[in-house]
């Protein structure tokens, strides 16, 4: 998670504050610092089960500010069966929001598609239900969040062979990335992750995993959403600040009438 703290001392920012053009300026500029591209990351402990990461969840999805998630995925219920093709390359199939989940890349073979487990297509373990989205590294398992775009997402991983990290990237709508690296989870253990967005001018455009090569692991419980537009910090000191600059100018001008 990169957080910007800006640490403002008393005096000299008081005496600044008489000159109200300064002021503003100054609030102009410290506003612009604070929209950097970010995103808070949380991460489970690698468990043995799915209940094992609900304080993380649940961390998480406190973290959105939101009292449920917008949308949620699990691959379950009579429209999905084992070997189903989803792969926004090959079908039409959207999901809530129009995003579209997919595996990237040439090779047909590795489409995404949901899987129970079976031949060992999430590396030997079970889903989380009866279905999950089966990743694979040599076809980045990717996300293309709809128009509205996206402020959180969270799920179970599940599986990664020989248990090495992975790195998820979050593409911005305003073109930015941002990367963070991912623990590894090991052969039946499973692990929740959640990201929720800190940018103060842009959403969630897109999200991949990048896993080790050859890696055949599960994805499942998929939740996401937008959050409801609240004052950004930089906004909120900008505003404040203007109006501290324009009350000390007016005490100025008042003692000098009265002098």
């Amino acid at each position: 998670m990169h957080k910007i703290v800006a640490l403002l001392p008393g005096k000299g920012l008081i005496r600044i504050f008489l000159s109200p053009v300064v002021s503003t300026c100054l609030a102009l500029v410290l506003a612009t610092n604070a929209q950097a591209a970010s995103f808070s990351f949380f991460q489970g402990p690698e468990t043995g089960g799915y209940s094992g990461g609900l304080t993380a969840h649940n961390d998480w999805l406190s973290a959105t500010g939101e009292p449920a998630p917008d949308y949620y995925e699990n691959f379950e219920g009579n429209d999905w069966y084992h070997g189903q093709v989803f792969d926004s390359q090959t079908t039409s199939i959207t999901f809530g929001d129009d995003t579209q989940f997919s595996n990237v890349g040439p090779d047909s073979s590795s489409r995404a598609r949901t899987s129970n487990g079976g031949s060992c297509d999430l590396g030997c373990a079970s889903p989380i239900g009866t279905l999950s989205w089966r990743g694979n590294q040599g076809n980045d398992s990717t996300i293309n969040f709809g128009a509205d775009l996206t402020d959180y997402l969270g799920f179970w991983i599940f599986d990664i062979d020989h248990g090495a990290s992975v790195t998820y990237t979050i593409q911005f709508a305003d073109g930015s990335q941002e990367s963070v690296a991912g623990a590894g989870t090991g052969n039946l253990k499973y692990r929740f992750v959640g990201f929720v967005n800190e940018h103060a001018s842009s959403h969630f455009e897109k999200f991949w995993v990048d896993a080790p090569s050859h890696s055949r692991f599960g994805i499942d419980e998929l939740e996401w959403g937008s959050t409801t537009p609240v004052p950004l910090p930089g906004a909120i000191f900008f505003f404040s600040s203007g109006l501290i600059g324009l009350g000390l100018a007016g005490l100025g001008f008042r003692k000098k009438n009265q002098t």
